[in-house]
């Protein structure tokens, strides 16, 4: 089975790359738009972990798609898991940032023409939902290795008694 996805697998790592590339590019035009203002800094971080997060997307992805073509398949998928949990952290270290800029923004000025509750409240859902993927791969991946620390599923009796 080797080789059998490898034009997908290309084609998603450079799709992810290119996408950070944007997100670093969209950091370095708006450290040359903010220059001296607070939003700057907020957007730099944002836009540098968005695009450090999609750079381990991407690597997750690339470790997905080798796993598949493994022997047997599927073999190594808690590492994929791991991380995609990673990435989905750093998306949410980022969008912590950009939403308290704009929370922050809404109190300080709390009416200026603009649906000033309404651009955190965005981000904050975005955040929840991140680190909820997050811990589901987390989970996903204690599963996998048989680590019952992160999950309560139930386990077999025959993994329960001891061997003899």
């Amino acid at each position: 089975m080797a080789g059998l996805i490898k034009k997908q697998r290309l084609v998603v790592g450079a799709g992810f790359l290119i996408v950070a590339g944007g997100y670093a590019a969209q950091t370095v035009v708006a450290a040359i738009a903010y220059r001296g203002t607070t939003s700057g800094d907020y957007e730099n971080f944002y836009g540098g972990a968005f695009a450090v997060g999609f750079a381990i997307v991407g690597l997750a992805t690339w470790a997905w798609f080798t796993s598949l073509e493994s022997t047997p398949p599927g073999h190594g998928m808690t590492g994929v898991l791991r991380l995609f949990a990673v990435a989905n952290l750093v998306f949410a270290v980022g969008l912590v940032w950009i939403t308290y800029f704009w929370a922050h923004q809404a109190i300080v000025y709390p009416y200026d023409g603009r649906t000033t509750i309404g651009i955190p409240t965005a981000y904050g859902l975005q955040l929840f939902g991140f680190c909820l993927v997050s811990v589901a791969f987390l989970s996903a991946a204690s599963v996998l290795r048989g680590d019952t620390r992160l999950h309560s599923a139930p386990r077999e009796q025959a993994d329960l008694e001891a061997p003899v």
